[in-house]
């Protein structure tokens, strides 16, 4: 078991791929949100905060 953390090194294209596919799974979550029954709606809510965290991240390490 490794105890350092690897450093993830992409390409600008998969950096553009990755942004896009969290973008989709955040537009998804939040139609799931609107539109669903008060427990789905919760776990839309919820992939949608964790998706946007992940888009903060990576516009953090981009802007390094």
């Amino acid at each position: 078991m490794k105890t350092e953390q690897e450093k993830l090194v992409l390409s600008n294209y998969e950096w553009s791929l990755l942004i896009k596919k969290i973008s989709s799974i955040v537009n998804k979550a939040i139609k799931i949100e609107e539109h669903a029954t008060p427990q789905p709606a919760l776990k839309g809510k919820r992939i949608k905060e964790m998706g946007l965290e992940c888009l903060e991240i990576i516009k953090y390490k981009n802007n390094k």
